[in-house]
């Protein structure tokens, strides 16, 4: 699969590397994934979702993944919502401020399809092999991926809905 992560620029001035996706997009690419990365908090583009756009159509991700911190959260909203437009994959968000939101996260974006509470890298990779899973099953059609919220070793393929994740605890 093809990801493309996104980190947001935040509300104030802040600069620096993204750590948490620097892991994330190294744990996929290990398994054999394909990742790209746009650095919004770096670039600090006046035309942010122009630059959004252009990555989706340049590098045609199955999946958008953004990093949201709590003085990015209004403009993640703000992009997922802009993104929901034209890209019919799946939405996930990570981040400090998700994994402190937890399932909330995604009544307050809910163009988002899913949300991964705490640390990423191997309940990414346990996500995306669910969705390649569901992807590949015959006579299924889906506008949007069934929404969830999921937390390291939680995720199952629910069998009886055919693209839908659930989360066990």
């Amino acid at each position: 699969m093809r990801i493309l992560f996104i980190d947001p620029l935040g509300d104030r001035e802040s600069t620096g590397l993204n750590i948490g996706i620097g892991y994330c997009a190294r744990s996929v690419t290990d398994k054999g994934h394909v990742a790209g990365v746009l650095d919004l908090l770096n670039i600090r583009t006046p035309e942010p979702l122009r630059w959004i756009r252009r990555a989706v159509r340049s590098f045609r991700p199955d999946v958008v993944g953004m990093s949201v911190l709590n003085m990015s959260f209004r403009n993640t909203r703000s992009y997922a919502k802009d993104i929901r437009n034209y890209f019919g994959g799946a939405i996930v968000l990570g981040g400090p401020e998700i994994s402190a939101l937890g399932e909330r996260a995604l009544g307050l974006i809910p163009e988002a399809d899913y949300a991964v509470i705490g640390e990423g890298e191997v309940t990414l990779l346990e996500l995306l092999d669910a969705i390649e899973r569901a992807g590949a099953q015959h006579g299924v059609a889906h506008r949007r991926v069934t929404v969830g919220c999921f937390a390291m070793g939680e995720i199952k393929l629910d069998q009886g809905f055919g693209r839908g994740l659930e989360a066990r605890g």
